[in-house]
Protein backbone atom coordinates (compact mmCIF):
# COMPACT_ATOMS: atom_id res chain seq x y z
CA UNK A 1 0.00 0.00 0.00
CA UNK A 2 2.87 2.05 0.35
CA UNK A 3 4.25 1.77 -2.79
CA UNK A 4 1.26 2.69 -4.23
CA UNK A 5 0.78 6.28 -2.51
CA UNK A 6 4.86 6.32 -3.48
CA UNK A 7 4.19 5.96 -6.99
CA UNK A 8 1.10 8.10 -6.86
CA UNK A 9 3.03 11.26 -4.92
CA UNK A 10 5.99 10.60 -7.18
CA UNK A 11 3.42 10.81 -10.51
CA UNK A 12 1.87 14.09 -9.33
CA UNK A 13 5.23 15.49 -9.12
CA UNK A 14 5.89 14.68 -12.79
CA UNK A 15 3.06 15.76 -14.12
CA UNK A 16 2.82 19.21 -11.82
CA UNK A 17 6.79 20.10 -13.84
CA UNK A 18 5.38 18.02 -16.92
CA UNK A 19 5.43 20.56 -20.21
CA UNK A 20 3.87 19.62 -23.39
CA UNK A 21 4.18 21.55 -27.06
CA UNK A 22 1.61 20.75 -29.83
CA UNK A 23 0.58 22.04 -33.37
CA UNK A 24 -2.86 23.42 -34.19
CA UNK A 25 -4.02 22.75 -37.78
CA UNK A 26 -6.23 25.52 -38.94
CA UNK A 27 -8.88 24.88 -41.81
CA UNK A 28 -5.92 26.97 -43.75
CA UNK A 29 -3.30 24.39 -43.64
CA UNK A 30 -1.30 27.27 -40.99
CA UNK A 31 -0.31 26.24 -37.87
CA UNK A 32 -0.87 27.66 -34.26
CA UNK A 33 1.41 26.17 -31.92
CA UNK A 34 -0.04 25.61 -27.93
CA UNK A 35 1.92 25.31 -24.95
CA UNK A 36 0.75 23.09 -21.73
CA UNK A 37 2.72 22.94 -18.65
CA UNK A 38 2.90 25.68 -15.27
CA UNK A 39 5.37 27.54 -15.71
CA UNK A 40 6.71 30.90 -15.99
CA UNK A 41 6.71 32.17 -19.81
CA UNK A 42 8.13 35.46 -20.78
CA UNK A 43 9.38 37.20 -24.60
CA UNK A 44 12.53 39.01 -24.21
CA UNK A 45 11.90 43.21 -26.16
CA UNK A 46 14.78 45.03 -27.20
CA UNK A 47 14.06 48.89 -27.63
CA UNK A 48 16.86 51.06 -29.00
CA UNK A 49 15.71 54.42 -27.28
CA UNK A 50 13.53 54.92 -24.23
CA UNK A 51 9.93 53.99 -24.64
CA UNK A 52 6.34 54.23 -23.05
CA UNK A 53 4.44 51.00 -22.54
CA UNK A 54 0.89 51.18 -24.23
CA UNK A 55 -0.31 47.92 -24.89
CA UNK A 56 0.29 44.33 -24.14
CA UNK A 57 -1.39 41.36 -25.92
CA UNK A 58 -1.25 37.80 -25.69
CA UNK A 59 -2.66 34.50 -26.91
CA UNK A 60 -4.82 32.32 -24.79
CA UNK A 61 -7.08 29.03 -25.21
CA UNK A 62 -9.42 28.29 -22.26
CA UNK A 63 -12.84 26.76 -21.06
CA UNK A 64 -13.94 28.43 -17.77
CA UNK A 65 -12.47 31.35 -16.40
CA UNK A 66 -8.98 31.81 -15.47
CA UNK A 67 -6.51 34.28 -13.58
CA UNK A 68 -3.17 35.66 -15.74
CA UNK A 69 -1.00 37.69 -14.52
CA UNK A 70 1.50 40.22 -16.23
CA UNK A 71 4.58 41.14 -15.37
CA UNK A 72 7.43 43.09 -16.96
CA UNK A 73 10.80 43.55 -16.13
CA UNK A 74 14.12 44.50 -16.65
CA UNK A 75 17.06 42.82 -18.13
CA UNK A 76 19.95 41.36 -16.35
CA UNK A 77 22.34 38.63 -17.37
CA UNK A 78 19.28 37.63 -20.13
CA UNK A 79 16.86 36.88 -17.22
CA UNK A 80 13.76 39.27 -15.50
CA UNK A 81 15.35 41.27 -13.15
CA UNK A 82 13.63 43.93 -11.74
CA UNK A 83 9.85 44.08 -11.59
CA UNK A 84 8.04 47.37 -13.50
CA UNK A 85 4.62 46.57 -13.55
CA UNK A 86 2.14 43.48 -13.01
CA UNK A 87 -1.77 43.26 -13.25
CA UNK A 88 -4.05 40.58 -12.56
CA UNK A 89 -6.47 39.67 -16.14
CA UNK A 90 -9.24 37.73 -15.40
CA UNK A 91 -10.44 35.98 -18.55
CA UNK A 92 -12.26 33.26 -20.31
CA UNK A 93 -12.22 32.81 -24.14
CA UNK A 94 -14.74 29.72 -24.11
CA UNK A 95 -13.44 27.46 -25.63
CA UNK A 96 -12.06 29.61 -28.49
CA UNK A 97 -8.24 31.19 -29.13
CA UNK A 98 -8.40 34.83 -28.57
CA UNK A 99 -5.74 37.11 -28.10
CA UNK A 100 -5.88 39.29 -24.91
CA UNK A 101 -5.60 42.93 -24.39
CA UNK A 102 -4.21 44.80 -21.75
CA UNK A 103 -4.34 48.75 -22.26
CA UNK A 104 -1.23 49.59 -19.61
CA UNK A 105 -2.74 52.73 -17.63
CA UNK A 106 0.22 53.09 -15.21
CA UNK A 107 3.60 54.79 -17.22
CA UNK A 108 5.76 52.09 -17.43
CA UNK A 109 8.82 53.32 -19.33
CA UNK A 110 11.16 50.54 -20.75
CA UNK A 111 14.53 50.70 -22.40
CA UNK A 112 17.40 48.52 -23.92
CA UNK A 113 16.06 44.57 -22.93
CA UNK A 114 13.39 43.77 -21.11
CA UNK A 115 10.63 41.07 -20.09
CA UNK A 116 7.19 40.75 -20.18
CA UNK A 117 6.17 37.73 -18.52
CA UNK A 118 2.93 35.69 -18.32
CA UNK A 119 1.65 33.28 -15.23
CA UNK A 120 -1.16 31.59 -15.50
CA UNK A 121 -2.36 27.56 -15.06
CA UNK A 122 -2.63 25.66 -18.30
CA UNK A 123 -3.74 22.06 -18.60
CA UNK A 124 -0.36 19.89 -18.68
CA UNK A 125 -1.64 17.94 -21.21
CA UNK A 126 -2.78 18.18 -24.64
CA UNK A 127 -5.25 15.16 -24.40
CA UNK A 128 -7.14 17.37 -21.78
CA UNK A 129 -7.63 20.87 -23.18
CA UNK A 130 -8.93 23.19 -20.48
CA UNK A 131 -6.48 26.07 -21.00
CA UNK A 132 -3.34 26.28 -22.68
CA UNK A 133 -1.39 29.95 -24.51
CA UNK A 134 -0.75 29.71 -28.32
CA UNK A 135 1.91 31.72 -30.81
CA UNK A 136 1.12 32.35 -34.37
CA UNK A 137 3.79 30.16 -35.75
CA UNK A 138 5.27 26.43 -35.23
CA UNK A 139 8.81 27.32 -37.25
CA UNK A 140 12.02 28.00 -36.28
CA UNK A 141 13.81 31.91 -35.99
CA UNK A 142 11.98 33.10 -33.07
CA UNK A 143 11.82 32.04 -29.43
CA UNK A 144 10.47 32.27 -26.19
CA UNK A 145 11.71 31.82 -22.58
CA UNK A 146 10.86 29.45 -19.60
CA UNK A 147 10.85 29.38 -15.95
CA UNK A 148 10.77 26.07 -13.73
CA UNK A 149 13.09 26.16 -11.11
CA UNK A 150 13.96 29.76 -10.76
CA UNK A 151 16.15 28.93 -13.62
CA UNK A 152 15.00 30.60 -17.64
CA UNK A 153 15.54 28.54 -20.44
CA UNK A 154 15.57 29.46 -24.03
CA UNK A 155 12.81 27.60 -26.15
CA UNK A 156 13.94 28.21 -29.93
CA UNK A 157 11.37 26.14 -31.44
CA UNK A 158 8.16 28.86 -31.74
CA UNK A 159 6.93 32.46 -31.65
CA UNK A 160 5.36 32.62 -27.86
CA UNK A 161 2.47 35.19 -28.99
CA UNK A 162 3.39 38.41 -27.24
CA UNK A 163 2.63 41.73 -28.88
CA UNK A 164 3.61 45.12 -27.19
CA UNK A 165 2.45 48.55 -28.55
CA UNK A 166 5.18 51.21 -27.22
CA UNK A 167 5.42 54.83 -27.73
CA UNK A 168 9.27 56.66 -28.29
CA UNK A 169 10.96 59.51 -30.26
CA UNK A 170 10.04 57.54 -33.74
CA UNK A 171 6.48 57.58 -32.48
CA UNK A 172 3.96 54.77 -31.33
CA UNK A 173 5.44 51.24 -32.61
CA UNK A 174 4.28 48.07 -32.39
CA UNK A 175 6.57 44.94 -31.35
CA UNK A 176 7.35 41.86 -32.30
CA UNK A 177 5.50 42.67 -35.65
CA UNK A 178 7.41 44.02 -38.53
CA UNK A 179 9.39 47.03 -36.26
CA UNK A 180 10.07 45.26 -32.83
CA UNK A 181 13.77 47.24 -32.92
CA UNK A 182 12.29 50.81 -33.37
CA UNK A 183 13.96 51.46 -36.87
CA UNK A 184 16.31 54.49 -37.62
CA UNK A 185 17.46 53.47 -40.77
CA UNK A 186 18.77 57.42 -41.84
CA UNK A 187 19.83 59.79 -39.09
CA UNK A 188 20.64 62.56 -41.55
CA UNK A 189 21.60 64.83 -38.49
CA UNK A 190 24.33 62.44 -37.26
CA UNK A 191 25.25 59.28 -39.35
CA UNK A 192 24.13 57.21 -42.67
CA UNK A 193 23.11 53.75 -41.93
CA UNK A 194 22.47 51.49 -45.03
CA UNK A 195 21.57 47.29 -45.78
CA UNK A 196 22.25 46.87 -49.62
CA UNK A 197 19.39 44.23 -49.94
CA UNK A 198 16.50 44.25 -47.34
CA UNK A 199 15.36 40.72 -48.40
CA UNK A 200 18.22 38.11 -48.86
CA UNK A 201 17.71 34.50 -50.59
CA UNK A 202 20.13 32.14 -47.91
CA UNK A 203 21.68 30.97 -50.91
CA UNK A 204 23.50 34.13 -50.75
CA UNK A 205 26.77 34.18 -49.51
CA UNK A 206 26.49 37.32 -47.30
CA UNK A 207 24.58 40.11 -46.38
CA UNK A 208 26.25 43.45 -46.99
CA UNK A 209 26.00 46.87 -44.67
CA UNK A 210 27.14 49.96 -45.52
CA UNK A 211 27.42 53.01 -42.80
CA UNK A 212 29.03 56.60 -43.18
CA UNK A 213 30.67 58.60 -40.14
CA UNK A 214 30.29 62.27 -39.80
CA UNK A 215 33.10 62.64 -36.98
CA UNK A 216 35.86 59.70 -35.41
CA UNK A 217 33.38 57.25 -33.36
CA UNK A 218 33.09 54.14 -31.59
CA UNK A 219 31.35 51.65 -33.34
CA UNK A 220 29.73 48.29 -32.48
CA UNK A 221 27.87 46.07 -34.89
CA UNK A 222 25.83 43.21 -34.28
CA UNK A 223 22.68 40.82 -35.56
CA UNK A 224 19.93 39.66 -32.99
CA UNK A 225 16.63 37.47 -34.03
CA UNK A 226 12.95 38.82 -32.58
CA UNK A 227 13.56 38.19 -29.26
CA UNK A 228 16.64 40.49 -28.79
CA UNK A 229 19.17 37.57 -28.78
CA UNK A 230 22.38 37.84 -30.53
CA UNK A 231 22.94 35.47 -33.82
CA UNK A 232 26.58 37.13 -34.64
CA UNK A 233 28.08 39.92 -33.13
CA UNK A 234 30.29 41.79 -36.36
CA UNK A 235 32.09 44.51 -34.43
CA UNK A 236 32.96 45.01 -30.82
CA UNK A 237 34.34 48.80 -29.68
CA UNK A 238 36.07 49.54 -32.93
CA UNK A 239 37.14 52.90 -33.31
CA UNK A 240 36.89 54.12 -36.30
CA UNK A 241 38.05 57.59 -38.92
CA UNK A 242 34.59 59.54 -40.62
CA UNK A 243 34.15 57.94 -43.89
CA UNK A 244 32.46 55.02 -45.42
CA UNK A 245 32.58 51.73 -44.13
CA UNK A 246 31.39 48.23 -45.19
CA UNK A 247 30.84 45.03 -42.65
CA UNK A 248 29.42 41.90 -44.13
CA UNK A 249 27.46 39.00 -42.30
CA UNK A 250 28.30 35.15 -43.75
CA UNK A 251 24.72 33.74 -43.85
CA UNK A 252 24.44 31.12 -46.32
CA UNK A 253 24.01 28.25 -43.68
CA UNK A 254 21.64 30.82 -41.63
CA UNK A 255 18.22 29.60 -41.48
CA UNK A 256 15.54 31.71 -43.26
CA UNK A 257 13.82 34.19 -40.97
CA UNK A 258 13.62 38.24 -39.83
CA UNK A 259 16.45 39.17 -38.04
CA UNK A 260 17.72 43.04 -37.51
CA UNK A 261 21.13 44.58 -37.83
CA UNK A 262 22.29 46.93 -35.11
CA UNK A 263 24.99 49.39 -35.48
CA UNK A 264 25.80 51.58 -32.50
CA UNK A 265 27.30 54.70 -33.36
CA UNK A 266 29.23 56.06 -29.55
CA UNK A 267 26.08 56.17 -27.69
CA UNK A 268 23.27 55.85 -30.39
CA UNK A 269 21.87 52.87 -31.85
CA UNK A 270 20.16 52.45 -35.18
CA UNK A 271 18.59 49.52 -36.97
CA UNK A 272 17.92 47.61 -39.90
CA UNK A 273 15.39 44.99 -40.57
CA UNK A 274 16.80 41.94 -42.46
CA UNK A 275 14.22 39.30 -44.42
CA UNK A 276 16.48 35.98 -45.48
CA UNK A 277 14.22 33.31 -47.12
CA UNK A 278 14.94 30.28 -49.64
Amino acid sequence: MRRIFLLIFLLSLFLTNFAAVYNIQHDDGSLTKAWFGSFYRGVRFYVSDSCTLNVVNWGRYTRKQETDTILVYTDSANAPNKLLYSKAFSLNTNSSQQVIRDTVATPVVVSQKFWVVLYSRTQDSPSNQLSYFISDGAGTGNSFWKETTGIWVENGDGDYIVRLTVTGPLGMVTLKEDDEIQAEENAESEHFVKLCAKTIFSNNETADFQFSLKNRANVSSKIVDFTGRTIKDLSQNMILEEGIHNLNWQIKEIPKATYFFLLQINSKIYSQKIIIIK
